[in-house]
């Protein structure tokens, strides 16, 4: 019987960080083993003074998450890295992983 994919999680970073959160190990756990595509949408605050801050936080960020995902058994051709910059609707530093390439908000 082929194993369900893991629900999304969402990890929260610290402002201005692209270090991965204390819980992040354990969030990311379920995608370890389950195989499939997983991808990964990083958000950032804008930055009225730097317009592209945003996006290269938010790629930091879901390049740190790719990383850690492949480090515990995830392809790396598996894994989708988005940098989503300021988003509305979105918080600010949040990073959204989901099983399936089309999934992520």
């Amino acid at each position: 019987m082929p194993k369900a994919p893991p629900a999304g999680v969402k990890l929260s970073f610290a402002p201005g960080s692209a270090a991965l959160p204390a819980n992040a190990t354990a969030a990311l756990g379920p995608f370890c083993g389950a195989g499939g595509m997983v991808s990964v949408s990083a958000h950032a605050p804008a930055n009225p003074s730097d317009p592209s801050a945003a996006m290269r936080l938010s790629l930091a960020r879901a390049l740190a998450v790719k990383q850690a995902l492949a480090a515990c058994g995830v392809p790396a051709q598996n894994i989708i890295p988005r940098a989503m910059g300021a988003s509305p609707g979105q918080a600010d530093d949040n990073t959204i992983i989901t099983a399936g390439a089309g999934t992520a908000q």
